[in-house]
């Protein structure tokens, strides 16, 4: 047994390098840049800017989420990013762009290794704050029920100020009698 390997073990050593070369795992994250590669970390608009940035990198997208507060200029946004060591981003941080049309705008993230990275900003505005659930201002002067209690807020004095048969009692009758 001993000469039959010392005769052989150029050839075994051979199929066992030839093995572990053909076991080289692929790269079963390459939508998804490695760390340190093509990534966005952060992604800034100061003024207008509610909280910090969500940024999500899985193997299905490459998102940056931002909210911002109510009657935010989206038309000039000029955000400030911070991305992978040695990486290239376009548009550049510092650079305005327009998210007024969508809400969103597609970069683009150059990895030191020339990899190419598309990531998506989406900013959503936060809500009037004057607005009510209902999508009224809460300023109806209509004889209209904006509370949902039966009764026309308007009609303050138990009577039926806009003849529309609704008394502030929500009874349908004048509670001032």
């Amino acid at each position: 047994m001993k000469s039959w390997f010392k005769n052989n073990f150029l050839g075994l050593l051979t199929i066992l390098t030839l093995f572990v070369v053909g076991c080289e795992k692929e790269n079963y994250r390459e939508n998804i840049p490695e760390p340190y590669n093509g990534n966005i970390y952060s992604y800034d608009i100061g003024e207008g800017q509610v909280g910090s940035a969500n940024i999500t990198n899985t193997y299905v997208q490459n998102r940056v989420a931002i909210v911002v507060e109510f009657g935010t200029d989206l038309s000039n946004i000029t955000p400030t990013i911070e991305i992978s060591p040695g990486a290239k981003i376009s548009p550049a941080s510092g650079t305005a762009v327009d998210f007024s049309q969508n809400g969103q705008v597609t970069y683009t993230v150059t990895a030191p290794s020339g990899d190419v990275y598309e990531w998506l900003v989406v900013i959503t505005e936060q809500e009037d704050p004057n607005t009510t659930p209902d999508g009224t201002d809460g300023t109806e002067q209509d004889g209209t029920d904006t509370d949902g209690n039966g009764t026309d807020e308007t009609d303050t004095d138990g009577t039926d100020n806009d003849g529309n048969g609704i008394y502030t009692d929500g009874n349908n009758t004048n509670s001032s009698n």
